[in-house]
């Protein structure tokens, strides 16, 4: 049996919120680490000869800043309950989604 939205219990709600908050706090660690490990090969690894040409590291960790601001932004406003959990849920696997394919 198919339960909507509207049928789900405060309690059910607020522990899929907690189960939401906690999938994005992982999100948001991995994806800082990734950045940490991009900003290390960028100023330790290359040469500054070697970074000039190296443009698509440049792209991934722009990205990867995006992406943990948009991880942020997300967090807050699960936080504050501004939108409906499973709005945020789909959000959030859609943004996974982007971010896998690029």
């Amino acid at each position: 049996m198919t339960l909507f939205v509207l049928h789900i219990a405060k309690d059910e709600r607020d522990r899929r919120r907690q189960l939401t908050n906690f999938a994005v706090k992982l999100t948001f660690l991995a994806g800082a680490v990734g950045l940490a490990l991009e900003l290390f090969f960028y100023l330790c690894v290359l040469l500054p000869d070697q970074r000039a040409a190296v443009g698509g590291l440049h792209l991934l960790m722009s990205l990867t800043s995006v992406t943990l601001g948009l991880l942020a932004i997300m967090l807050g406003m699960n936080r504050l309950k501004v939108i409906p959990y499973w709005l945020f849920q789909a959000h959030s696997t859609y943004a996974d989604i982007f971010d896998t394919l690029f």
